[in-house]
């Protein structure tokens, strides 16, 4: 795992759990940094892509980082739960964003990638 580098937005860090997540990238052999990402709580990641340039023999290996299609969510159960429960509530008389609002956003800061929530804790409800 190597060639595979993993951004954590710095929101992340503040959650307790998070750092299963950590220890999990430092056993695998994968890189992480934190960085203010667009979207809070994300994770994105990048992988090296290694090319030979066939047409000149002998050459070395090109290296290129291509950015992966898939943009994770992390968030505590509590949050996720509240996304749900405002799902069922009447639109115009919620206090808070829906689970289909939450993933509407996500998709329009990253029309191209495909969303995954990762909930942490849930199942202390369960």
């Amino acid at each position: 795992m190597k060639y595979v580098r993993v951004s954590v937005d710095k929101n992340i860090l503040d959650a307790a759990s998070v750092t299963e997540l950590m220890d999990a990238f430092l056993e695998a052999d994968i890189g992480a940094d934190t960085a203010e990402l667009p979207l809070e709580r994300s994770v994105l990641w990048t992988r090296k892509h290694l090319s030979l340039d066939e047409a000149r023999p002998g050459s070395s290996a090109l290296t290129s980082e291509v950015q992966e299609n898939q943009v994770a969510v992390v968030l505590p159960a509590d949050q996720f739960l509240r996304l749900v429960a405002s799902e069922r509530q009447d639109p115009l008389t919620r206090e808070h964003t829906s689970l289909s609002e939450h993933l509407t956003s996500v998709e329009a800061l990253y029309p191209d990638k495909r969303v995954t929530y990762l909930v942490f804790e849930i199942e202390k409800y369960f």
